[in-house]
């Protein structure tokens, strides 16, 4: 355990007075130096998970360990490590200066040490000349930095994220998102970091850990998330887009690892390891598909009419009816017409593979 900068072993979490587990036997690591996300809807345990590494929720059963070390028994304070907590949790009385110099007055280090580290935070987070501020006199993100300087202050091995952006305007996330991840990388520390986001775990995190009701359903690369995600669960909260399931009768050999199917709708393509039990499924990413007025001499396509065409700003969202289902394509022209019979054509290469061996 000594190489994880935490090591989560088997733990279960039961919140009193209500039935069955919040937590089912999650295992799992962070590497150090490694930004791991948690990602999975509201109620799917995410909050909970970070609120017992950090020692605020007791466990029911299970180990944690913090730079190899048992902390699963002892007090938040105990554990070494830093929190950025979703409200920012800045004390709305002490200016920017002491809320960043609190945990350091805490453990009562030097008027020089402080005065130094506090500096040198405030500088690295941008918010240089901002220390006479009281915390509504700030931005929300503004307010987001001054509560990650305040977590780097006692220099942690590893912080835990809960939803960060929540309170973050849209417009600024991005930019926040990038400037987290290149302090945490700067200084390889350890993360954990809580979203229900999609968007905002890709832009941050190495791997990703997907839960649903308290059960860690996949974890890995988000590039691998992508291409082979565990279930049509994991598919659909990825936002993989065109998730598409029908019968799968006679699949026809197309290569060493591809099936051909003939449907009604067309003759599409997927990797064989999609075809179990009579059943297919395809995922499609709407960005690698094409429209065309015309069937294609070779499979594989769908056959459907479009129902609708949105502009997005740096291209257009098509929507595609056909018999297997409704499918998304984006595309950077609309030569087309609400009504209109096309045909949906892809590589057979860009077919997710949606639990596979």
């Amino acid at each position: 355990m000594s190489g994880h900068a935490i090591q989560i072993d088997d733990i279960w979490v039961k919140y009193p007075g209500r039935s069955g587990h919040v937590l089912k036997g999650i295992s799992l690591s962070v590497e150090r130096g490694e930004v791991l996300g948690l990602l999975g809807p509201s109620g799917s345990g995410k909050s909970t998970l970070l609120k017992a590494i950090a020692g605020i929720i007791p466990i029911e059963k299970g180990k944690i360990f913090i730079e190899g070390r048992d902390v699963t028994d002892l007090p938040p304070n105990k554990r070494k490590l830093g929190v950025v907590f979703q409200s920012f949790a800045l004390f709305p009385h002490m200016k920017v200066w002491e809320n960043v110099a609190y945990g350091l007055k805490v453990r009562r280090a030097s008027k020089e040490k402080i005065l130094g580290k506090v500096k040198e935070l405030l500088e690295l987070v941008g918010l240089s000349g901002m220390e006479d501020r009281y915390p509504s006199q700030l931005s929300g993100g503004q307010q987001q930095r001054v509560a990650l300087a305040r977590a780097l202050a006692i220099d942690p091995r590893v912080i835990l994220f809960d939803e960060p952006m929540s309170n973050v305007d849209p417009i600024f996330r991005s930019k926040l998102r990038e400037e987290i991840r290149y302090l945490l990388k700067k200084r390889e520390i350890a993360a954990v970091y809580v979203t229900h986001d999609r968007e905002d775990a890709f832009e941050v995190s190495d791997r990703i850990a997907v839960l649903r009701s308290g059960v860690l359903e996949q974890v890995g690369r988000p590039e691998m998330l992508m291409k082979f995600p565990k279930n049509i669960f994991v598919a659909e909260f990825l936002g993989i887009d065109n998730v598409l399931e029908f019968e799968a009768k006679n699949p026809l050999s197309f290569g060493d690892k591809y099936s051909l199917l003939k449907l009604d709708s067309g003759e599409i393509i997927i990797p064989s390891s999609s075809v179990k039990n009579g059943k297919g499924v395809l995922a499609l990413p709407a960005d690698r598909l094409r429209i065309a007025s015309y069937p294609p001499p070779n499979p594989p396509w769908l056959r459907g009419k479009i129902d609708d065409v949105i502009f997005r700003g740096i291209g257009y969202r098509l929507t595609v009816s056909t018999p297997a289902g409704r499918i998304a394509v984006l595309s950077k022209n609309a030569d087309v017409r609400i009504g209109e019979d096309v045909y949906v054509i892809y590589d057979k290469e860009d077919a997710v593979i949606i639990g596979g061996d």
